[in-house]
């Protein structure tokens, strides 16, 4: 496939898009191609795929300008799977120190509308970046028969609700993309 990909160069983009759409894992296929619909697809991983995020994130960091270009028009658009994806990519991307280049290319739109709408998308803050449906917690998770952390300096112990906080956020949170709370 990587020879395919170096023989056909962007002829063999689309292919290679919907190959890697099926299968996220081959996402480092496309790593060396900068162009606005790997961004829609690197973005789409990122959110809704358990495998290829590294290589997704490494794709936005090596490819800011085609990402931004792919990612605008969805996430000033129609709410949706779509919209969500497209608006933790850009935050994805501004968080790689791109958020001057985001809102640059904002601007070449000429439309107020889009430039206030890519500022909520970067206002938006992490710790309300929660899923609309929190993970059932397991049934050996019983917080108040667990040992509890300790505060460092005061040597005080979590509060038990803390530690079921604590749980129900490790349970929603990803290796590759921590919850910021």
């Amino acid at each position: 496939e990587k020879g395919f990909a170096a023989l056909y160069e962007l002829a063999a983009l689309p292919g290679l898009i919907n190959r890697v759409g099926r299968n996220a894992e081959k996402m480092d296929l496309l790593l060396g191609f900068d162009h606005p619909d790997v961004g829609v697809l690197a973005a789409e991983t990122l959110a809704f795929r358990k495998k290829g995020k590294m290589v997704a994130d490494k794709w936005l960091r090596l490819h800011p300008e085609a990402a931004i270009i792919g990612l605008l028009p969805a996430a000033v658009g129609r709410l949706g799977k779509a919209r969500d994806a497209a608006e933790n990519g850009l935050r994805t991307v501004a968080g790689h120190g791109q958020e001057a280049l985001i809102r640059a290319i904002a601007g070449r739109y000429h439309n107020p509308a889009v430039d206030e709408a890519v500022s909520a998308v970067l206002a938006t803050d992490p710790l309300d970046q929660v899923p609309n449906k929190v993970p059932k917690m397991p049934d050996f998770w019983v917080p108040s028969s667990f040992s509890r952390p300790r505060l460092k300096g005061s040597n005080r112990v979590f509060p038990v609700a803390a530690v079921e906080a604590l749980g129900t956020m490790l349970a929603f949170s990803q290796l590759e993309s921590p919850y910021g709370g």
